[in-house]
């Protein structure tokens, strides 16, 4: 599960365990998440869309597209 706050930050839950995988930043708090039967996170805020690839898989250091 992916989750957005207003404290502009964008986290990974593992909700089998019940525990948080990952935790990002985003330059502003995120509008919108959304992801894609292939994996792929979309996170959106006013005109701006990040897309992150594997992110349910490994730690990523940048979106796969802006």
């Amino acid at each position: 599960m992916a989750v957005a706050g207003m404290d502009k930050s964008l986290k990974i839950w593992d909700l089998r365990k019940l525990s948080e995988v990952d935790s990002y930043y985003t330059p502003t708090p995120a509008s919108s998440l959304d992801i894609s039967d292939n994996g792929l996170l979309s996170v959106g805020w006013s005109s701006h869309v990040t897309i992150w690839k594997n992110v349910f898989k490994n730690k990523q250091k940048d979106p796969y597209m802006n």
